[in-house]
């Protein structure tokens, strides 16, 4: 979509208000985006003069990140109401996603002397100032934010990725080093700190944290309107990310209403089918789990993950020999891939198969050698085998992943007392 996207009329009403920013296609979208689209602009409709209703819709917009959408209703509602400080940082948020580099700076540096206890503003202004090549301004607001919120690992990772600029890659590593270890899923912190390590001529360590943080983005320090722009974001992938979340998180009940409700909209997308079989396998309604998984199979008999979960469903079900044969499908259909060996691995392990799941943990780990189940699994059926000093080596490479990991902890003792 493009800014010609956009009705929007700006014309005073007289209420003193402005009409509801619409898409121009909106029946294009998500039918529950669409859902929700409407609601909020029937709510401006209702009270065109209100900052906050025109406020709503723009979190709405900016939750399925549709930035032009988002940024003219935020500037409606920043016009109605110009000392509210959540729509103006989530205005100048917008700016920067349309392009509008200077325009979100200026808001940005604002918002910053206005509030200067107020975090959030001081990362965005940080990252705003790297993106303009100020630097040592950026630094400083980066030390402003550790100022803030020492606890946590953004204003380290900014400190970092600012020195690192300055050419200071020692200091750059110190930073970098500690938002690693306040906060060790960092990926974005990870990947800076493999960057100053290559720069200090520690390969081995730089390869290694490179890997680990690949792809990611910088994570951001969550504002007041957070909670309610996660509520707004209604589209199949942010639900499937929800979803796996709460699953995460121990909530499976919760991810698998997300994902009923996306069914509804989207009842053959192969993905959701499988994402809504774990929520029920991890409530034990394994029926429903394996009639969508059956349904997953038939729509997309190449999917990999498709049969991983079957193996899962067979586990629980106590059918150990249909697990092997789901896991060696998923093995046939992504070979190259860590995970459907390490499912294999660990079927074979338990029903004592300890040489066969000792070569499917190796592959694992030849693949993913971050994978820290696979270097578990491996000092176990080593350590089952006699190969004590294959135990120990294996154990040390899930202690160099994660020293003080509960698991990695218990098994040390177990190989400790089995000695």
């Amino acid at each position: 979509m493009s800014l010609v996207w956009l009705l929007v009329s700006w014309l005073v009403l007289p209420s003193g208000g402005s009409p509801a920013v619409e898409p121009e296609d909106l029946e294009s979208l998500d039918p529950l985006l669409v859902e929700l689209v409407e609601e909020r602009a029937a709510a401006v409709a209702a009270r065109p003069g209100d900052a906050g209703a025109h406020g709503e819709l723009a979190l709405v917009y900016e939750a399925n990140r549709m930035w032009p959408e988002a940024r003219a209703s935020y500037e409606n509602a920043v016009r109605l109401a110009p000392g509210d400080l959540p729509w103006r940082f989530h205005l100048a948020l917008t700016r920067r996603q349309t392009g509008d580099f200077e325009g979100a700076l200026a808001l940005y540096r604002a918002l910053a002397a206005e509030r200067p206890d107020f975090a959030p503003a001081a990362q965005r202004l940080g990252e705003a100032l790297l993106d303009a090549g100020e630097v040592a301004a950026a630094r400083a607001a980066f030390e402003k934010l550790i100022d803030l919120a020492p606890r946590a690992p953004h204003g380290y990772a900014g400190l970092g990725d600012a020195l690192l600029r300055q050419g200071d890659a020692a200091a750059a590593a110190t930073a970098l080093e500690h938002a690693v270890a306040l906060a060790p899923g960092y990926r974005a912190a990870r990947y800076l700190l493999g960057t100053a390590y290559l720069r200090l001529g520690r390969r081995d360590e730089a390869e290694r944290e490179l890997a680990r943080g690949v792809g990611a983005a910088v994570e951001q320090l969550p504002d007041p309107l957070a909670p309610r722009l996660e509520t707004y974001a209604v589209g199949l992938t942010d639900r499937l990310s929800r979803a796996g979340a709460e699953i995460a998180a121990g909530r499976p009940e919760r991810a698998a209403a997300l994902l009923e409700e996306a069914r509804a909209a989207h009842p053959a997308n192969v993905t959701l089918l499988n994402n809504l079989a774990i929520a029920y396998l991890r409530q034990g309604r394994l029926d429903e789990a394996r009639e969508l998984l059956d349904e997953a199979r038939q729509r997309e008999p190449a999917k990999f993950s498709t049969y991983l979960n079957l193996a899962s469903w067979a586990l629980r079900a106590g059918r150990l020999d249909e697990a092997l044969g789901f896991a060696a499908d998923a093995v046939a259909r992504a070979p190259d891939l860590a995970q459907p060996h390490l499912t294999r691995a660990e079927i074979l392990a338990r029903r004592g198969r300890f040489d066969d799941a000792r070569g499917s943990y190796r592959r694992a780990v030849d693949l993913a050698p971050d994978l820290l189940p696979a270097w578990l699994g491996l000092a176990r059926v080593s350590h089952a085998l006699g190969e004590r000093d294959d135990a120990r080596a294996a154990l040390a490479e899930a202690r160099r992943i994660a020293p003080r990991h509960p698991l990695v902890l218990r098994l040390e003792e177990e190989l400790r007392q089995g000695e």
